[in-house]
């Protein structure tokens, strides 16, 4: 009885494990253009990052901070990243890709602002054009941002698909499992483990930073 305890202890951690690990971080790019104010005409790019884990079933929206693992952004002369800059919210559809997320340097849940001054703000799409709001000394301005299209692996800077390892700790997790589950004496029941796939696309590069 207590090697079988052990044997289902193992299994019940090896998959909470795993299932953790098989998270998996999307990357998206996007170009900012300025087309009003003092920076108009302007143009930059960047990409962000955030954990699939974050997606409600089924969609929904997600209104809070720290959405972002990483972020690469210049604007209004500040290299921006992930820990200078915060989400206001994300709302998600049923349909992978279709989505919308606000951050920029002055969000806090629910929603983003430039009332203070050199702060800005993005609304990014995922099916189409989004928004740019800017602050420059008090001067506002406003602009574009090109659809956000998926920018996986080196091209990102970050590696979009399961932890090294992890879909055979997924497997062996299940094999353990099933083991405790067994009598004594009888052979585990046959597994079946299905593989995900993940593409890689090209990312376009900064041209100018601002």
């Amino acid at each position: 009885m207590n090697d079988r305890f052990r044997k289902l202890t193992l299994g019940a951690l090896l998959l909470l494990v795993s299932a953790y690990s098989l998270a998996v971080p999307v990357s998206y790019q996007f170009v900012a253009t300025a087309m009003s104010g003092p920076l108009n005409g302007a143009s930059s790019a960047g990409y962000f990052t955030f954990d699939d884990s974050v997606i409600p079933a089924g969609g929904g929206i997600v209104a809070q901070t720290g959405l972002l693992s990483s972020l690469a952004f210049t604007w209004l002369g500040v290299d921006y990243t992930a820990d200078t800059v915060n989400t206001g919210f994300a709302s998600f559809a049923s349909i992978p890709g279709v989505f919308s997320i606000s951050f920029g340097s002055n969000c806090s849940a629910v929603q983003c602002n430039v009332g203070v001054s050199d702060t800005f703000f993005i609304t990014a799409f995922g099916t189409g054009t989004g928004l740019l709001a800017y602050n420059r000394g008090g001067v506002f301005g406003g602009g574009k941002t090109s659809r956000l299209e998926r920018c996986e692996v080196v091209n990102c800077g970050r590696v979009a698909v399961p932890s090294p390892g992890s879909g055979a700790l997924f497997a062996f997790a299940l094999v353990a499992f099933a083991i405790g589950l067994a009598p004594r004496g009888c052979d585990p029941p046959s597994l079946t483990r299905h593989s995900r796939d993940c593409g890689n696309d090209e990312i376009g590069h900064v041209d100018r930073k601002i």
